[in-house]
């Protein structure tokens, strides 16, 4: 099938799994999917691995030469099948050109940035990320995206495991402050905390709205997730597990009940003015109550310096990376603040929001508003009619994406599922709205066309009584002996 660049695809000739005799039928089921080989499926497993447990940690499990190995495969790939299929993947970029513009802008923030060389090199990761997601938004449905996720967390919790018994060293940390706390695969135990977090939140939605006579496997996916992240140790990413799962079920159970709806809605949101007022003004008391840093750990002394520093590039950033780029004075005097006696170089803003601003500054935060707001929107619509496990995995992502970036940094920071799985939602939620619209109006391109042959047909028989003339008269004469 030829596509003309940047025009949807022909629905009606893409390969669907049933041949249903109405467009309409398909209504309802999802879009047309092309089945998966068991071939692409290990590649997407493979390289799903390679985003979550990131190089660094990685790297600790296995020799680099199988990290590099994996990440060049993942990219001839993606980006052959990119080149191969221009007019589809012009297709999936219209749908959120937002999120499209926001990774140019940090891809080209060479350009501009206070350190090009590091900026360069983090490109590279970059255009990796981009390459993947736009092969994945394209080539899979988010109800498969969803499953290959699943078994993708599910050989990482196996190999964290593994790596726990086998390799302590690796598997755990073994000094400091966190000693004990189990990290896996993962370079850091927070690290670990949230890709579970998102495990967890693939099972429940595989539990939910996946195949009923699986839902023993989605119960142990769920099980062990959650058992990670306590074992993790990692408050952080505990609370925003249950916070994101708490609101992915609220949307998926909210219906709209009129009147009392609003009402709901309205002492909900004073109660949560007054809570919120409240926590605000006695913030640092309340936290020192409860035996906590108010200053989270010394993020909020870094976020400071991050902050008073981007009034001198507020528009572009200073280019990706370039900000804690090695040899960057603005990381040495964050450390400063953080401690004096330099016992800890931050390597990021710990804020995903601080970070993008200072990738590609509030021009660059402008798009990113702008692309997830459209997906947020386009998932909140999915999941409240949740009938398969894509519809309520956009949204999973799209709320842990806004939480877990808060006390960390999820989004364009190396290489990281993450952000690959935020560009794939954001890309294909829309893709997918807009093919089952043009379902829609196929349907009703065919009724109307069965309507008019019904009716031209009822016009001539009615001709033909009038003349007097039996039907087989009649077709006789209209088309010779």
């Amino acid at each position: 099938m030829t596509i003309a660049p940047g025009s949807p695809p022909n629905t009606t000739d893409l390969p669907p799994t049933e041949h249903p005799q109405r467009l309409s039928d398909r209504i309802g089921k999802g879009i047309p999917e092309i089945p998966v080989h068991w071939i692409e499926g290990a590649f997407i497993i493979m390289a799903l691995i390679f985003f979550n447990s990131g190089t660094n940690g990685l790297e600790q499990c296995i020799p680099r030469f199988v990290v590099t190995l994996m990440r060049y495969l993942t990219l001839a790939y993606s980006l052959g099948y990119c080149c191969l299929n221009p007019g589809r993947i012009l297709f999936t970029l219209r749908q959120n050109p937002w999120i499209v513009l926001v990774n140019l802008m940090a891809l080209f923030s060479v350009a501009w940035s206070f350190q090009p060389e590091e900026t360069a090199q983090r490109g590279r990761d970059l255009f990796i990320m981009l390459s993947f997601s736009f092969y994945f938004a394209t080539r899979f449905s988010l109800r498969q995206q969803a499953v290959l996720a699943f078994y993708a967390m599910m050989v990482t919790i196996a190999m964290s495991v593994f790596f726990v018994f086998t390799k302590p060293s690796v598997g755990k940390h073994t000094s400091g402050p966190f000693d004990g706390a189990w990290r896996g695969i993962f370079s850091h135990k927070n690290t670990t905390g949230a890709y579970m977090v998102l495990a967890a939140l693939i099972s429940a939605a595989m539990f939910a709205t996946g195949p009923r006579d699986k839902r023993h496997f989605y119960a142990i996916g769920i099980f062990a997730s959650l058992a990670m992240v306590q074992l993790s140790t990692s408050k952080s990413s505990l609370i925003f597990g249950i916070l994101s799962l708490a609101i992915t079920w609220f949307f998926i159970q909210y219906k709209w009940q009129g009147e009392w709806t609003i009402i709901g809605m309205a002492v909900g949101s004073t109660i949560l003015v007054m809570v919120g007022v409240t926590v605000l003004g006695d913030w640092v008391a309340i936290v020192e109550g409860l035996g906590k840093d108010p200053t989270l750990t010394g993020r909020t002394l870094i976020w400071e310096v991050a902050m008073r520093r981007l009034q001198e590039r507020p528009i572009l950033g200073f280019g990706r990376g370039a900000f804690y780029a090695p040899d960057s004075p603005y990381k040495i005097e964050a450390a400063y603040k953080f401690a004096t006696n330099l016992s800890y170089v931050p390597p990021y803003s710990h804020n995903g929001y601080i970070d993008i601003m200072l990738d590609v500054g509030f021009g660059g935060f402008g798009l990113f508003l702008m692309a997830y707001l459209q997906g947020m929107k386009a998932a909140v619509l999915r999941a409240y009619d949740a009938k398969t496990p894509g519809d309520v995995f956009a949204l999973a992502v799209m709320i842990l994406m806004l939480l877990n970036n808060n006390t960390e940094s999820f989004f364009m920071t190396s290489s990281n599922l993450f952000w690959v799985l935020l560009t794939t939602v954001c890309l294909s939620i829309k893709r997918e709205e807009t093919m089952n619209r043009a379902i829609r109006e196929g349907e009703v391109r065919e009724e109307m066309a069965q309507d008019y042959e019904r009716r031209s047909l009822e016009r001539l028989a009615a001709l033909d009584r009038e003349r007097g003339l039996s039907p087989d008269d009649a077709s006789v004469a209209r088309t010779g002996p």
